[in-house]
């Protein structure tokens, strides 16, 4: 993924989870905000309590890849994904699903307007 589509910056990550909508299942949370540019950011944020380092840039890379086919980069959006606990690194293409179940669902309610 292309660097201007990624959240890099903590103050970005904080606004978009702290004042916008989300969605979630057993496996992930998915946090979403319009934003004034033409084309959709992505941010995945992986907490300390899923593993060391290595197990938790793999669930990155994971997470990415899916991404990577599904998202539409043209919508004017910010999207922060967070997978939860029950994340399972074995079993890519049930997360897999689970994550395009959630992005397809977040679609269908269409991003409101911006503010």
């Amino acid at each position: 993924m292309k660097r201007q589509y990624r959240i890099k910056k903590q103050e970005d990550f904080h606004r978009i989870i702290h004042s916008s909508q989300f969605v979630k299942n057993q496996q992930f949370v998915v946090y979403y905000q319009c934003n004034n540019l033409n084309f959709a950011r992505v941010g995945v944020s992986v907490p300390k309590k899923l593993g060391i380092a290595v197990v938790r840039n793999k669930i990155k890379r994971q997470i990415q890849a899916t991404l990577q086919e599904a998202l539409a980069l043209d919508a004017s959006a910010d999207y922060v994904i967070v997978p939860k606990t029950g994340f399972d690194t074995g079993n890519y293409q049930q997360s897999r699903a689970a994550l395009m179940a959630l992005l397809e669902k977040i679609g269908d309610q269409h991003i409101g307007k911006i503010d």
